[in-house]
This record gives structure tokens, sequence and C-alpha cells, in this order.
């Protein structure tokens, strides 16, 4: 049987630790934290191939549409489709921020 433990549990428990204690902790959780964003990264990433066609938000918010060129290791190249604001231009964008058109 599961039990589960509220974060006020948690933060109590956590005041009898030493500051190392408290450090090594840390560096534990920012390992995990690390890990699952890696994980989301990677699953957004190969959710898409060569050929599909995307939209996404470019950093002044406008709607750019395009074709994905390249999936790499972090991020998908994009060229924009000529019906957009800039035909031909490539991107290169993380794949959580692809949308499929």
């Amino acid at each position: 049987m599961t039990t589960k433990v509220t974060l006020e549990q948690v933060a109590s428990t956590l005041i009898g630790f030493s500051n190392e204690e408290l450090l090594r902790l840390n560096k534990q959780l920012c390992q995990i934290i690390k890990h699952r964003n890696t994980v989301r990264r990677m699953e957004a990433t190969v959710s898409f191939a060569v050929g599909d066609k995307v939209t996404f938000n470019d950093k002044m918010g406008q709607t750019r549409v395009g074709t994905v060129n390249k999936v790499k290791r972090v991020n998908i190249s994009v060229i924009e489709a000529p019906t957009s604001i800039q035909p031909g231009l490539r991107w290169n964008v993380a794949g959580s921020f692809l949308r499929k058109a």
C-alpha cells in the first residue's frame, strides 16, 4: 500500500536536516528535474518527421507555417511555407513549440 505524503509533511521533515543534507537533496532534485525536461524535449522532438507540415509562434507572437526540413537532437529545422510571412526562411525550433498543421 502506498502512502501519499503532503508537501507540509515533507517540509516539516526537512527542518531537521543539516545544511549538507539539504544541499545533497537539492542536487538530487535538480537532476530529477533535468532528466524529466530532457525526456519531455525528446518526446516532443520524435513526434515530428521530415516533411511534416507544422506551425509555431515566433518571438513576436506571429504564427509561422512551414515544413520540417531536418529533425536534430535538440531542435527541428523548419522551412517557412511559400504562403507564410517570409517564404523559404529557415528556423531552428524546439519540438515543444511546434504543432502539426
